[in-house]
């Protein structure tokens, strides 16, 4: 590895790197430096202090640049600055020197000694442990690994942690050394302020002043080129070294100052020399300078340095970091020799000459140079909107207010409304295979120039509008006729129709037309996007299609059938293929690339209204007017950025806190916000860069982050997890590889596996000792119901055995009295057979009183509504009489003792109703009233008078039972009934009861 001289006020860097990065975006020196892409920053942008003395790019692709107020390491978007203030190790701010050596380390020269950065951490050498001088000015590494330290007394040179120093005892011409080069042989070049140039070989120092030709004994910068030429930088110019010889070259030789303080050959072999009056190109022994004058923010130009993807860093002193890029797209404005930077319309002859309408007159590009026409040359008016040229090879030049101006043989003739001509502000221009000329005014319609004559079409003959804003005759000889508010004009056979957004169009604002070579008509609007015209049918195509941008004031279409359209927001390109295969429905998005300032253009706002808007010239390059200059496009040509952008996780929060990103972190308990802030290193347009991330264990998919550098979580659970972020440059190349942080989560112990083992068991233990409580609580009502049950058969076998047995028993008495008397003494029989009647009647009237206080069958399988309604309906089976059961309420529990006795009241009633009433309908409620439960009985039957009821009539308990039964449970009973209007039962009781 070859590395070039290091100086306080200039540097050199790498020439021949054993692996070489793919420059297919270095520096083109075909252009002026102008036409590069240029970039500044400065304080406000982040950058610590506004004087740059060195440039360094490491290996992991960050960009370190050394000020008075500390070191800066540049990503593309954020600066991070170490210095004295927030660095314990920086000693003094000031770095004048950067090196990075061939183990990855970044040598820093302070005014303070010599620091490194290394894994992260920095170390301090300074002459306590055996540096030269504390204010180191250049830094160098030889072919044996060992760095040379050049300082204001003495070189110093470090290896094995030791330092070796030389002084002028030891050989050299001066102790104050300012510059230092190993070149391809593996010599240590020297440079000093007041004794010249010095060289290091086999362990000896040669002086140079004795050489012939080197004019001055300040040597600022040393620099070996690609074809081992030795270059220096002097206060008296810049010298070559060649085979023992100098040569000088000065201001007289066009540098733009004497003062050279720092040197870089790019890969394109320019030779960059940077001055106290700016920076200068020599390539091909011509020199083009880069000054204030031209956009560099200050002059005195002390570091350059080339990136991997080939853009040219400069640091400037009180200017701060410049960057220079060979962008896309080449501009012209008023710097390469435009009269002005408002540019209307392009085309080129057929003599291949490039033809400019601008605000301030006609321009001609020809062989690189330009020659402008105005009013002074016989114009009309300088302002020139529209361009033409006829077969007749006439140049014809629209204007704004001039009429029409025709160039030809060098002179300008001039046709205006006192010509004939509608309108003198003049848009666009036509031909028709007649040879007429077209010819399209800002409100004033269209015009026909035919055998020097003028006709005039407006909206009385047809036209849809008469604000025209483009012009075209397709291959059929029809004119199309491209309006601002009228849609498409179309002449024919001498008649127009009109296509507009009612025939489909996307807007009626029509803005430029193109006819392509199958004969589509590609219609641009503005607001409307993009149309196409195919057998008159037409489609349309927006942004949320995703196209670019609903404006395009040109339409363009290169060798391999992509459209060029021209915005406000820029340049875009589009497939013709995919726009097709959008209309045939084939896909349902379109994909455009949108070129802007990182590309070349110094505006992206582009110009329109006047035609032609765009140009395609006969080398396949593509040319677009806009506010601030002129530009052009080789398709064929555009560089693609193959550099695979580095992606690094700068720093990682916790609740705040930064955690190491170098290893796997674990987390305690208990942290809930994690910040991940991470970057990818392309400086060609780092804006344009995309990320995506995923945490691994918790993300499912990629999440797309656009260009944002910081990913946040907030609450995770504990887990292991792996945050990974990838990211593509301004081209679309990812690194899919990314970078990965790994980092687990610990869990709280409530958290933990042996916590949710322990809450199994404790929660099986918990259940099983509920399981137990609960088989003992069953088993004790199981005890008590079957107490209840054997109490309750001791109630019934006492009730059998005090009533029912024991009528039994004096009917079956009775019966065999009679059975012994009926023939001896009939009379006696009869009266003993009336007897054991009676008894029976008071038998089952005694059965059916304990059967009443039992729990019904019907409860068994439904509540009290339905047993209710199901007990009456199974009732009136067989009878013509009907039910109407009704719910009032929400169902509550209640005691099983009002259950059972509302359901015999509701039986009791339903029989009483059906068998005395002989009704038609009987209607059942039941009612859950807030404060009561209510039965309500009503029939439509024949009716009774309560008053002469007798309650025991037909064997039943009657009403008198049934108020004994209701009045035990605190309720009420109330029967309303007269003859021949039915009856009604109403049962009410109290939620106290329930």
């Amino acid at each position: 590895m070859i590395w070039l001289g290091r100086g306080i006020f200039g540097r050199c860097l790498p020439v021949v790197c054993l692996m070489l990065p793919s420059y297919s975006l270095a520096l083109d020196p075909s252009k002026a430096i102008t036409q590069y892409v240029h970039h500044v920053w400065q304080v406000e942008q982040g950058l610590p202090q506004n004087s740059v003395y060195a440039i360094e790019q490491t290996r992991d692709g960050y960009i370190w640049i050394g000020t008075e107020e500390g070191l800066a390491r540049f990503d593309g978007v954020r600066f991070k600055v170490f210095q004295r203030q927030n660095t314990p190790e920086f000693r003094h701010s000031f770095v004048a020197s950067l090196l990075e050596s061939s183990d990855g380390s970044l040598w820093i020269g302070t005014y303070e000694g010599l620091m490194r950065l290394k894994d992260n951490q920095f170390s301090t050498w300074t002459t306590s442990e055996g540096l030269s001088n504390n204010i180191v000015t250049a830094i160098q590494e030889d072919h044996d690994g060992a760095i040379w330290i050049g300082t204001r007394s003495g070189l110093s040179r470090f290896k094995n942690s030791k330092f070796i120093n030389y002084k002028t005892t030891d050989g050299l011409s001066d102790n104050n050394i300012i510059s230092l080069l190993t070149d391809s042989h593996g010599k240590v070049w020297i440079g000093t302020v007041d004794g010249g140039l010095n060289l290091y070989d086999d362990g000896k120092f040669t002086t140079f002043p004795d050489v012939k030709g080197l004019s001055n004994d300040t040597i600022f910068a040393i620099y070996e080129d690609a074809d081992a030429n030795m270059w220096f930088g002097t206060r008296a110019g810049l010298l070559r070294f060649r085979e023992r010889t100098f040569m000088r070259i000065t201001t007289a030789d066009g540098l733009p100052h004497n003062l050279v303080r720092s040197l870089f050959q790019d890969h394109e072999k320019n030779l960059w020399i940077g001055t106290s009056g700016g920076l200068s190109r020599l390539h091909d022994g011509k020199l083009t300078n880069f000054t204030m004058r031209e956009g560099l923010s200050r002059n005195i130009v002390l570091s350059l340095y080339e990136d991997r993807e080939g853009s040219l860093w400069i640091g400037i002193n009180s200017g701060g970091l410049n960057q220079l890029q060979d962008g896309k797209f080449t501009p012209y404005t008023t710097m390469e020799g435009l009269p002005d930077n408002l540019v209307r319309s392009v085309l080129e002859d057929k003599q291949g000459n490039i033809w400019i309408a601008t605000d301030s007159g006609l321009t001609r590009l020809r062989d690189g140079e330009f020659t402008n026409y105005s009013k002074k040359d016989g114009m009309s008016n300088d302002t020139s909107l529209s361009l033409f040229t006829d077969k007749n090879e006439r140049l014809w030049i629209g204007t704004r207010g001039g009429g029409v101006n025709c160039f030809s043989d060098g002179k300008f003739r001039i046709l205006t409304s006192a010509d004939g001509l509608s309108n003198n502000f003049v848009s666009s221009f036509s031909e028709d295979h007649d040879g007429n000329l077209w010819i399209g005014t800002w409100y004033g319609g269209l015009n026909r120039l035919k055998d020097g004559k003028f006709t005039r079409f407006t909206t009385k003959e047809g036209l849809s509008n008469n604000a025209i804003f483009s012009l075209l005759t397709d291959r059929e000889g029809t004119i199309w006729i491209g309006t601002f508010g009228g849609g498409l004009s179309r002449f024919r056979n001498g008649s127009f129709t009109t296509v507009s957004t009612k025939q489909g169009l996307s807007s009626d604002q029509i803005e430029s037309l193109y006819e392509d070579r199958k004969g589509d008509l590609w219609v641009g609007t503005n607001g409307g996007g993009l149309n196409r015209i195919r057998n008159g049918k037409i489609v349309n195509y927006v942004s949320k299609d995703g196209l670019s941008d609903d404006l395009a004031w040109a339409i363009l279409e290169d060798e391999d059938e992509n459209l060029w359209m021209s915005s406000n927001r820029g340049i875009f390109r589009v497939s013709k293929k995919e726009l097709n295969d959008f209309a045939d429905r084939k896909i349902t998005r379109i994909t455009s690339v949108l070129y802007g300032l990182a590309d070349g253009m110094k505006s992206t706002e582009c110009n329109g209204g006047s035609q032609p808007s765009g140009w395609k010239t006969r080398d396949g390059k593509l040319w677009f007017p806009t506010i601030r200059g002129l530009v052009v496009v080789d398709p064929k040509r555009i560089r693609k950025n193959n550099i695979i952008p580095p992606v690094t996780m700068e720093e990682v929060f916790v609740d705040g806190q930064v955690v190491s990103t170098r290893t796997r972190v674990i987390l305690p308990p208990g942290k809930k916000n994690l910040e991940f802030h991470y970057t990818a290193l392309s400086f060609r347009a780092p804006e344009r860069v995309q990320f995506r991330y995923k945490l691994e264990g918790y993300d499912q998919n990629w999440i797309d982050a656009g260009a944002r550098r910081v990913a946040y979580y907030t609450n995770l659970p504990p887990e292991s997890y792996s945050f990974q972020v990838i990211a593509g440059n301004d081209d679309g190349i990812w690194n899919e590889a990314g970078v990965t942080f790994p980092f687990i989560l610990q869990p709280r112990f409530y958290q933990t596996r042996w916590f949710f083992l322990l809450c199994i068991a404790s929660a099986g233990f918990l259940i099983r000792v509920i399981y137990r409580i609960r088989l003992g609580q069953i088993q004790t009502r199981l005890q008590e119901r079957f107490s209840g049950v054997l109490s309750e058969r001791t109630r019934l076998a006492r009730e059998i055995h005090d009533t029912l047995a024991q009528g039994l028993s004096g009917i079956a008495v009775r019966l065999e009295v009679v059975s012994r008397t009926m023939e001896d003494a009939p009379a006696k029989a009869i009266e003993n057979l009336r007897i054991a009647q009676q008894m029976a009647k008071s038998s089952l009237g005694e059965a059916r009183r304990f059967i009443w206080d039992l729990r019904p069958a019907a409860f068994e399988t439904a509540g009290l509504a339905d047993a209710l309604k199901g007990t009456a309906e199974e009732l009136v089976k067989g009878t013509p009489v009907q039910i109407d059961f009704s719910l009032i309420g929400v169902p509550r529990a209640v005691s099983s003792i009002v259950e059972n006795n509302l359901l015999r009241i509701g039986q009791e009633a339903v029989t009483n109703a059906i068998k005395h009433g002989k009704p038609g309908l009987i209607r059942i409620q039941l009612n859950y009233a807030d404060h009561s439960l209510q039965l309500r009985i009503k029939d439509n039957g024949q009716g009774f008078d309560p008053a002469t009821s007798n309650s025991k009539e037909s064997g039943s308990f009657g009403l008198v039972g049934m108020r004994e039964r209701i009045a035990q449970l605190g309720g009420d009973l109330v029967l309303r009934s007269q003859p021949g209007e039915g009856a009604e039962l109403t049962v009410t009781i109290p939620i106290r009861a329930i």
